[in-house]
């Protein structure tokens, strides 16, 4: 499998900038459009310009910050268990412990759709 990290430097991400990066990102690597690709999920107002075979992911940077500004810092370590749990049972087992030591939390991150 080959990586490929594209960034660009714009004035604020909002959908001009997300327009800008993806125009100019399949111009450059137009093999985008034939190989299936993940986005992340900002790129929703500029979706129009995807090719069909791109699939959109959320951010676990952005979900994290969210969560810990929302709940606590201190829920840093057990929300990176969680979404880096390579099984269900791991997944579950995390889960089971966030809900434990926040109920509120664990039903946030719960409710967060796993499909777009």
């Amino acid at each position: 499998m080959i990586g490929i990290i594209a960034w660009a430097i714009v004035e604020s991400e909002n959908r001009d900038s997300w327009r800008y990066f993806v125009i100019h990102l399949l111009a450059a690597l137009p093999i985008l459009s034939e190989r299936p690709t993940t986005f992340d999920n900002g790129l929703m107002d500029a979706e129009a310009l995807l090719p069909l075979c791109i699939c959109r992911a959320y951010c676990c940077f952005h979900l994290k910050e969210n969560f810990t500004t929302k709940f606590s810092r201190t829920l840093a370590d057990i929300f990176w268990q969680i979404a880096r749990s390579p099984t269900a049972y791991l997944y579950n087992y995390h889960m089971n412990t966030l809900h434990q030591l926040n109920p509120t939390a664990a039903a946030y991150l719960r409710n967060i759709p796993s499909q777009f």
